[in-house]
C-alpha cells in the first residue's frame, strides 16, 4: 500500500512513501508483547481486511490505559512507514477507552490504496511513556517513511532487555492486523459474507490428558474429551479439513504461539466462525504485573509446562493477546480446565446484555469487551475457586459429557442456550458425586447474535 496525500487548501498530491527499502527479515510481527498489562485494540473500514486498488484506508484505535500511539504500516514491497504520530498530530498521547481516527476528520490527507500489492501489515503500539526513536525521527506532515536502522532501534527500545529507554512488558502493548491488497483488475480474494455465502467453521480442539513434567497428575479422560467432541462435529458435516485436533505432547507453548499467531489468522477469515475447545489441567499463580483485582494471573497447564514455574504455562494476559489475532471472526471458547471463570466484577459498557463481565479467568476479557471485541463468548465449566472435575466413571469430564449429551439429544442448540440447560445438570452431578466440592458453570457473552451449533 502506497500513501498520497490529498491537501485541500494547497490542491497538490502526491507520493509520500519512499526512501530506503528495508530488508525481507525486517517484520512488524517482531514487536509483539505477549504478557501485556492492558490492551490496544485497532480496527478498519473493510471488515475483512482487503483493500482493492484506490479504496481509501482509514484506522480506529483504542487502549484500554492512556499512553502514547505509534501507527507502523508495512506494505508488500516490506517498506515500514510511520503513519503516526506525524506533524499534523505530533502529540500523540491518547485517553485510554477513546476512539482514535487516522486520519482524522480534519487532517488534509487521506491513504488511499495502491501498488505494490500482497499482504501487509498495521501495528499499532501504545506506549506508558514516549519512545525516544520516534523523537529523534523527523516527521513529516503525514507519512513517514522509515529505513531498516529506524525499525530496528524501534525494535529494541520495546524489546530489548538493556538500556535507558527500554520499556517492560507491563508498559506497552500491541495489536497487529494483516491487510490483503490487490489491483483493481483482480477480483477480492475472499469476498465479503452474504447471505448467499456460508460461513465457514472451524473447530479447534486442545487437550492434555499426561505431561512431561510427571509431578502433574494425568487426566486420562481429557483425551476422550477431544475426540469425542471432534467426531461428534465431524458427524455434522464440518469438513474434516476444519476440524484441528491436539493432544498431550502437541501442545507445547510452541505450537499453541504458532497456532494463534500464525496458522488461525491465516486459515481463517473475517466473517468465519470458530469454537475453540481446551481441556485439562488449569491453574492460578500470583499477579506479577498487577493487571489482576484479586491478585492471581489464572493459566492453561500445557504439557511442556512445569507444576512449579507458572512462566512455562499459557498466562491469561498471554491467552488474551492472541485471541486478538482472530478479530473479526464469531468466537465461542469453550473451556473445561479448573479456574476457568473468575468472580463477577463490573458490566462492560458495551454489553447490552445483563451478563456480568467475567476475570478471564481471565480478567483479560473485560478489557477486550471495552475496546469493542464483539462477537466472543466463553463458556467456563468452573470459577477460578472451584475446580473442574471428571466423572467418577473416569470416562469424561463433567462438563464435557453433558454438553455432548445435550448436542446428541437434539438439533437447533444455540450456544447459550446450551448453557443454560448444561449448568444445573454439572451443578447436580458434581454435589451427588463429589462430597462437600461445588462446580459452577459461568458463561461470559458479547456474541452479536447467538451461535447456531448443531
Amino acid at each position: 500500500m502506497r500513501y498520497f496525500c490529498i491537501a485541500i487548501l494547497l490542491l497538490w498530491n502526491g507520493l509520500l512513501v519512499s526512501g530506503e527499502e528495508m530488508s525481507r527479515g525486517m517484520v512488524l510481527e517482531e514487536m509483539g508483547n505477549e504478557k501485556p498489562s492492558f490492551f490496544v485494540r485497532v480496527s478498519v473500514n473493510h471488515e475483512n481486511l482487503e483493500y482493492q486498488e484506490g479504496d481509501l484506508l482509514q484506522v480506529q484505535v483504542r487502549a484500554s490505559e492512556s499512553g502514547y500511539l505509534y501507527l507502523f504500516y508495512q506494505d508488500a514491497s516490506n517498506q515500514v512507514s510511520l503513519l503516526y504520530p506525524n506533524q499534523y498530530d505530533s502529540e500523540h498521547y491518547i485517553s485510554k477507552n477513546t476512539d482514535i481516527q487516522i486520519p482524522s476528520p480534519g487532517q488534509n490527507f487521506r491513504i488511499r490504496t495502491a501498488a505494490p500489492f500482497g499482504e501487509e501489515r498495521l501495528l499499532a503500539v501504545v506506549t506508558k511513556k514516549p519512545l525516544q526513536t520516534a523523537r529523534s525521527i523527523q516527521l513529516s506532515r503525514n507519512v513517514t517513511s522509515l529505513s531498516a536502522k529506524d525499525v530496528s532501534r524501534f525494535s529494541k527500545e520495546l524489546l530489548s532487555k538493556t538500556g535507558e529507554t527500554t520499556l517492560s512488558s507491563e508498559e506497552w502493548a500491541e495489536q497487529l492486523l494483516r491487510i490483503r491488497t490487490f489491483p483493481a483488475s483482480a477480483p477480492s480474494p475472499s469476498p465479503s459474507p452474504t447471505p448467499s455465502r456460508k460461513t465457514n467453521r472451524f473447530l479447534i480442539c486442545i487437550g492434555v490428558s499426561h505431561y512431561e513434567d510427571e509431578k502433574i497428575p494425568p487426566l486420562p479422560p481429557c483425551t476422550k474429551d477431544v475426540k469425542n467432541l471432534a467426531r461428534y462435529f465431524l458427524s455434522q458435516g464440518l469438513p474434516e479439513n476444519h476440524i484441528v485436533v491436539l493432544l498431550d505432547e502437541q501442545v507445547t507453548m510452541a505450537n499453541i504461539r504458532a497456532l494463534f499467531c500464525e496458522e488461525l489468522p491465516q486459515i481463517t477469515k473475517p466473517g468465519d466462525e470458530v469454537i475453540l475447545f481446551w481441556t485439562g489441567h488449569g491453574n492460578q499463580c500470583a499477579d506479577e504485573n498487577g493487571d489482576e483485582k484479586d491478585g492471581k494471573d489464572e493459566t492453561l497447564v500445557l504439557y511442556d509446562s512445569r507444576r512449579l514455574e507458572p512462566e512455562t504455562q499459557l498466562l491469561d494476559d498471554t491467552f488474551g493477546r492472541w485471541i486478538q489475532n482472530l478479530d473479526g471472526r464469531k468466537i465461542l471458547v469453550i473451556l473445561d480446565a479448573c479456574h476457568s471463570a473468575g468472580l463477577a466484577s463490573s458490566k462492560s459498557f458495551f454489553n447490552s446484555r445483563s451478563t456480568p463481565v467475567w476475570d478471564f479467568g481471565f480478567n483479560e476479557i473485560s478489557s477486550m469487551k471495552d475496546l469493542g471485541q464483539r462477537n466472543l463468548a466463553i463458556i467456563a465449566s468452573s470459577t477460578s475457586s472451584q475446580p473442574s472435575l471428571l466423572r467418577v466413571e473416569n470416562d469424561m469430564s463433567v462438563m464435557t459429557y453433558f454438553l455432548l449429551q445435550a448436542l446428541n439429544e437434539r438439533q437447533g442448540w444455540t450456544h447459550d442456550a446450551l448453557f443454560q440447560k448444561i449448568r444445573p445438570q454439572v451443578k447436580e452431578y458434581v454435589k451427588e458425586n463429589y462430597y462437600g466440592a461445588q462446580q459452577d458453570m459461568e458463561l461470559q457473552d458479547d456474541m452479536e447474535s447467538p451461535m447456531q451449533l448443531n
